[in-house]
């Protein structure tokens, strides 16, 4: 009677592993790692701390030294059989003092052309009369 059970068992594992494949395969799509914003210009290099980090964007997939430097990786991959495949990929290099060393952001190009373009700030020229009252 034991070797049913066990046999049952197995048979019910299998068969929902077969279920969860094909809905998989139904849906047609597969993603790996954890959704998360393209929007990275809150990281400022040597102000953001990993406290401040972690706490919007949750554990890392991924930690490591490259260097002696560490880092921590964010991604998230979607594969699909009726889409354009989507990949993300975050690394952000601490310093010793656990603020950003420095930070690297990729994208699939439709994630890339979806977000919205980094704010710059171009220096306005100066104008005649506040070069003469430096002078």
């Amino acid at each position: 009677m034991s070797r049913t059970v066990l046999l049952s068992q197995t048979q019910a594992v299998c068969g929902c592993t077969i279920l969860a494949v094909g809905l998989c395969l139904l849906q047609g799509c597969i993603s790996f790692g954890k959704e998360f914003p393209t929007d990275v210009s809150w990281i400022k290099v040597k102000q953001t701390t990993q406290s401040e980090v972690s706490k919007r964007l949750g554990v890392p997939q991924e930690m490591g030294l490259v260097s002696q430097v560490k880092f921590w990786s964010y991604y998230h991959y979607r594969f699909s059989l009726f889409e354009e495949h989507r990949r993300r990929d975050l690394k952000i290099y601490w310093n010793p003092d656990f603020t950003v060393h420095s930070f690297s952001l990729s994208t699939s190009p439709k994630d890339f052309s979806a977000s919205p373009p980094a704010k710059t700030t171009t220096p306005k020229p100066s104008s005649p009369s506040a070069k003469k009252q430096n002078n």
